[in-house]
C-alpha cells in the first residue's frame, strides 16, 4: 500500500450493508447501489450512489 496505511482499511461493517450478491437479487434496482469514496489527495470521504 503506498498513499495510506492498512491499519486504515480495519473497519466494521455491518453484515446487512455487505454486498454478497448483486443488488437485483437482494430485491434493488442499480439506482439504489451505494458506494463510498476516497480521495487520499483531500483527505475527503464522500458516500455517493450510482
Amino acid at each position: 500500500m503506498t498513499a495510506i496505511a492498512a491499519a486504515a482499511l480495519d473497519f466494521r461493517l455491518p453484515d446487512d450493508l455487505a454486498a454478497h450478491e448483486p443488488p437485483e437479487a437482494r430485491g434493488l434496482t442499480r439506482d439504489q447501489v451505494r458506494l463510498m469514496v476516497s480521495r487520499v489527495s483531500t483527505n475527503a470521504i464522500a458516500h455517493t450512489r450510482f
